[in-house]
């Protein structure tokens, strides 16, 4: 009994998460530091089967590793999952999973202890990710510098020549000067990418920035485009290169038209003032609690296949087929991004369209009034 006592207290005071279940996965026990982990009571949580509580695409691949634990009878296993808290956040946990036996011997169950790893996991693959795009920057200014002297002395001697040809030669010569300087643009961006340079920034006042840019914008976009805006009732400013911004805000509505193509469909611009609360900022490495203007664009067309997500904001890499070109938008803008200490996240579903979202930190004199709690997204 008193063994039986000083376990039930061990419980109560443990920080991670522990839980037993049956053998059909239905709780029998979870300990307050379990429901504080899923945002559940006690009594809410016993009796459900965790399987009401994790993505469906991990159920499969759990059930598995559990059936793998109950025949060969493991003392423990780490485990990797992902599982929704109860607001509907989607949270990496870590457990550590072993078969509960009866006296008989005889499987009954299971147990485990589990912690939130979301965080960790995130700034993990951030910090991947900013490596990674570091090296392709300095591969990519290389290129483009050794590729820049190659250009200079085609055109240099096809200038030299231009004067010094038969009449019916020139064009000949035009074409390879014409698309020497295409060739030139092409490395000034990636020199842009690979070396950007001080940014001239300054305050910005995003909802009549972004009336103008959508003036602008109408007047290039298809018939067969419905674009949609909402901004908001206060003043928003943000501390940036309006250039920039400019820039990052184009290629964003054009990913969305060329994403929609020819058929009928719709681009949705959006401005929100939004607060992140602690636990949001997890899904944001480097990004502190406080307010941001969130920058929506939405489009209805042929979404991102989920393979290519990940990828889409190398430079040059792109889904589109080689006639609509490919180059360093979306890799811009992720530079752009984080050059106003911001993040840029994607939402896309093959059919169905794709979501971009961009948050910018507010500058103190725009936050006139209380921002929105950030929905769960």
């Amino acid at each position: 009994m008193k063994e039986t006592v000083f376990a039930d207290r061990n419980l109560e005071t443990l920080h991670d998460g522990y839980f037993e279940t049956d053998l059909q996965g239905r709780f029998t026990i979870c300990n307050p530091g379990f429901c504080r982990l899923m945002g559940y009571s006690n009594q809410e949580l016993i009796g459900r089967n965790f399987r009401d509580f994790m993505a469906d695409e991990n159920i499969a691949q759990l059930e598995a590793d559990l059936k793998k634990q109950g025949l060969f009878q493991e003392s423990c296993e780490f485990l990797e999952c992902e599982a929704r808290h109860w607001d509907g956040t989607v949270m990496i946990l870590e457990a550590i999973v072993s078969p509960v036996t009866d006296t008989a011997g005889k499987w009954t169950g299971f147990r485990g202890l589990a912690r939130d790893v979301s965080e960790h996991r995130r700034r993990q693959q951030y910090q991947l990710y900013v490596s990674k795009m570091k090296s392709l920057a300095r591969l990519t200014g290389g290129i483009a510098h050794d590729f820049n002297n190659l250009l200079y002395v085609i055109m240099g001697n096809a200038e030299l020549i231009q004067d010094r040809i038969p009449e019916d030669c020139r064009q000949k010569v035009d074409k390879i000067l014409s698309t020497c300087v295409v060739c030139a643009d092409i490395i000034k961006k990636l020199m842009q990418f690979s070396f950007p340079g001080e940014p001239k920034k300054q305050l910005i006042e995003l909802n009549q920035f972004i009336l103008s840019e959508m003036k602008r914008f109408k007047n290039l976009m298809a018939g067969n485009i419905r674009f949609e805006t909402g901004l908001e009732d206060q003043s928003l400013y943000v501390f940036a290169d309006p250039s920039r911004m400019e820039a990052m805000l184009s290629a964003l509505l054009i990913n969305a038209v060329e994403a929609v193509g020819e058929q009928s469909g719709t681009v949705i611009l959006k401005l929100e003032n939004v607060r992140l609360r602690e636990r949001p900022v997890i899904h944001y490495p480097g990004l502190r609690p406080g307010h941001y203007a969130r920058i929506v664009v939405h489009d209805n067309g042929s979404g991102i296949p989920a393979s290519d997500l990940y990828k889409i904001f190398d430079p040059y890499f792109s889904t589109k087929k080689f006639v609509h070109g490919a180059g360093l938008g979306l890799s811009m803008v992720h530079g752009i991004v984080n050059e106003c200490r911001g993040t840029i996240t994607v939402e896309s579903y093959e059919g169905k369209g794709t979501t971009f979202r961009v948050l910018l930190p507010l500058v103190d004199m725009s936050v006139k009034e209380k921002g929105r709690d950030k929905p769960m997204e």
